[in-house]
Order: C-alpha cells, then sequence, then structure tokens
C-alpha cells in the first residue's frame, strides 16, 4: 500500500471508529499492523502541515496496549520529541505536539514510561542547551 492510500485508509477510519466496537477493532488493527517506518514517515511528511497533529492523534489513539504496539509508541514518542528540537516547527506545532505526548505518557506501561521520562529530561537538557539559556534567564527580573 503506498504512503497515499494508507494516509487515505487512515483517516477513513479514524472518521468511523466511533460507530461500533467492530469499527474501532478495525481502525485498531490497520494502525496496529502498520510499520514503524510508515508511521514515521506518514508523521515526517506531514508534521508541520495543518493535519500534522491529527495524524499523530490517528495514531496513538489506534495504538494498541500488544506490546509490539508499546515499542511502536515509544520509538515515535522519540522521534517526535527529535523532530521538536531539529526542526524548525512553528510554536502551536511544537506546543500541540508536547501536549499530545504528555497525554499519551499514561498509556505506557512502567519500563516505558521510566524511559519516557529519561528521555523529556534530555529533551529539556538539550533544549536548554540550544537556546544558550541558563536559570536567570528564566526567571523575571
Amino acid at each position: 500500500m503506498s504512503q497515499p492510500e494508507v494516509l487515505l485508509a487512515l483517516r477513513k477510519l479514524a472518521q468511523k471508529k466511533h460507530v461500533s466496537q467492530e469499527d474501532f477493532a478495525e481502525f485498531n488493527k490497520f494502525v496496529d499492523d502498520l510499520s514503524y517506518d510508515q508511521m514515521e514517515s506518514l508523521v515526517s511528511d506531514r508534521l508541520d502541515m495543518a493535519d500534522g497533529l491529527q495524524i499523530i492523534s490517528y495514531l496513538f489513539t489506534g495504538l494498541s496496549m500488544k506490546n509490539t504496539s508499546q515499542k511502536k509508541r515509544i520509538k515515535l514518542f522519540e522521534y517526535l520529541l527529535k523532530e521538536t528540537q531539529e526542526k524548525d516547527l512553528s510554536p502551536r506545532c511544537v506546543s500541540g505536539i508536547l501536549t499530545w505526548l504528555a497525554i499519551e505518557s499514561i498509556n505506557c506501561r512502567s519500563p516505558h514510561l521510566i524511559r519516557v521520562c529519561d528521555m523529556c529530561v534530555d529533551f529539556v537538557a538539550k533544549t536548554a542547551n540550544l537556546k544558550e539559556q541558563d536559570g536567570t534567564s528564566c526567571c523575571p527580573k
């Protein structure tokens, strides 16, 4: 399935996921069956577009609690944190991504949550270094 076909199917299934349990199960299976590379490609190509946050939402919502899906969830989480640091994204986009990741962190199992916390600490440290900020620049005068 080509990327445009995957994107179209993802949108179509996501729109009807609330209709019935069967529709949600179909949506869930579709997202679970996507490879991590397909997910990263979808996000990468649309991250700075108007529907980028919606695609992220669809992917995280569709991932089940299976171990293989949890691994994809963590890799996607890490990828998104890295992209917010490396790409020149709008503040709205960065805020949306970080908000979604904060909400998503409650769906992680303990070992994965520890990894997420470590990634967030690294993110803050790297972001502060990139902006050349120190503690005094964050405090009011």
